[in-house]
Parts: C-alpha cells; sequence; structure tokens
C-alpha cells in the first residue's frame, strides 16, 4: 500500500510538472492551470495523510504481537548474547532491560526491571502461556 500511494504521489507530481510546462508555454489558460493544480495539490495532501495514517498504524501493530514476541525471544537469549555483543551494545541492553539500578564497585547492588522483562521475571515457567498472559483471555477456550 505504501509502495502504491508513492507512486501515485510521484505520478501527482509528474502531472503537476507538465500542467506548469503547459502554463508556461500559453497552452493552458491561467484559469485552468490553477483549477486544475488545486487539484493536484489537494490530491497530494490525501495521499500524504493516508501514507502518515498507514506508517502510524504499522508502529501501533509492531508494539503489540510482534514487540511481544521480540521482547520474549530476547529474554530468553539474552543471556547468552549479552557477553558476545560490544560495549556500547551492551550499554543499550542494560538500559533497555533495567530501571533504577544501582552500582557500586562494578557491581550492580540493586535493580528493577522495565516492562516486559519486569512481568517475565515474575512468571515461574516462561513455557506455560497460561502463566504469561495478564488476565481473563477474550477468546477463552482449553489451551
Amino acid at each position: 500500500i505504501l509502495d502504491t500511494l508513492s507512486k501515485e504521489l510521484n505520478l501527482i507530481a509528474t502531472k503537476r510538472k507538465k500542467l506548469l510546462d503547459g502554463y508556461c508555454t500559453d497552452i493552458i489558460p491561467a484559469d485552468a492551470y490553477k483549477s486544475k493544480d488545486a487539484e493536484f495539490q489537494k490530491e497530494e495532501v490525501d495521499k500524504k495523510a493516508q501514507i502518515k495514517k498507514i506508517e502510524t498504524s504499522i508502529v501501533k501493530e509492531s508494539t503489540t504481537l510482534e514487540q511481544k514476541k521480540k521482547d520474549f525471544l530476547t529474554a530468553c537469549t539474552l543471556q547468552k548474547t549479552f557477553s558476545k555483543i560490544n560495549t556500547e551494545a551492551k550499554s543499550k541492553t542494560l538500559q533497555d532491560v533495567l530501571w533504577n539500578a544501582t552500582i557500586e564497585n562494578q557491581v550492580i547492588v540493586s535493580l528493577s526491571l522495565n516492562q516486559p522483562y519486569k512481568r517475565l521475571a515474575e512468571v515461574d515457567d516462561l513455557s506455560d502461556f497460561v502463566q504469561l498472559r495478564r488476565g481473563r483471555d477474550s477468546n477463552p477456550r482449553d489451551l
């Protein structure tokens, strides 16, 4: 959809350029140019608004199921991968996972976990999906 809208935006830009060329060479009268240019401008604004709406919905969707899956997989592999990444990546990872950590003599003395890691730490068995759910499912059934 985004590719289609981008192509349509490019097509509108091409049409506006041709319209301007026709106006500059006195093929198209001023009143026809102004009305058609206003029409193209409105289409362009509409297409840009649609693109922005779709991009916003993509961001919202990525913060739902796909983001939860990514967080879960990250938490599961974090211990294995942490020692293999560079210092900057370690710092970023710790900022993502930890909240309000206190460090003394290069040792973490106290810490709190950010969401969703806090919720994952509270679950006894991470393979038990029922424990990972926050509450009652909207479609209760036997798992």
